[in-house]
């Protein structure tokens, strides 16, 4: 992955491992062994991406928006002219999303269901899951960079469901385990007020 991104002028030594890790966090490639997989949540979303975002989804421009930044970053290129170069498609492109013109996208996206369990998504619910034996997962449980915990699957009819832990029950859990309301706070990236806000 690393030599076809420095063959395409995308990234830099010091961006490789970051990309790496964040499209593995995310669960857009899944990792067998020494190697890197594509899982299809990372198909799905890079089907919609280069159908609808064609131009800012190519290695070539990435390539060459890297090479102006660096050019920005050397005193050579205005930072406002290549703002001003990018943002015009961009905003009309996010604009075309929020109104719900994306081409394709209902299909995939918004037939998508999201839930919220009450309580911490651990032992009971995980355990429900495993008891059905034709269960089709996107992943099993995962827990995000700011402790709550999800589990994605398909429903009979390919779409996408999460279920996803209240996010009130996220520092109880963490307070439960015997972290202080400051390490939970620091833990979870968020304001202490909301933390104490939670033990209510």
């Amino acid at each position: 992955m690393v030599k076809a991104l420095e063959e395409n002028g995308v990234g830099r030594p010091s961006t490789y491992a970051p990309t790496i890790t964040t499209i593995m966090a995310r669960r857009y490639v899944v990792k067998e062994e020494k190697n890197l997989y594509v899982s299809e949540l990372g198909e799905v979303v890079n089907q919609i991406m280069k159908e609808n975002f064609p131009s800012i989804v190519d290695e070539h421009f990435t390539a060459n928006m890297e090479s102006l930044l660096d050019g920005v970053g050397e005193g050579n290129v205005n930072w406002k002219t290549v703002i001003a170069n990018f943002y015009p498609d961009l905003d009309e492109a996010v604009k075309q999303a929020l109104n719900g013109r994306i081409a394709n996208a209902g299909q995939i996206c918004c037939s998508s269901k999201r839930f919220i369990v009450h309580n911490s998504l651990k032992d009971a619910f995980a355990e429900k899951l495993k008891g059905i034996d034709d269960i089709d997962y996107v992943h099993s449980v995962i827990e995000h960079r700011w402790g709550q915990r999800v589990v994605r699957f398909y429903d009979p009819d390919r779409h996408i469901i999460e279920v996803g832990e209240n996010i009130k029950a996220v520092p109880r859990r963490f307070l439960d385990s015997g972290m202080t309301e400051e390490d939970v706070s620091v833990r979870m990236d968020v304001p202490l007020e909301f933390v104490k806000s939670c033990k209510e």
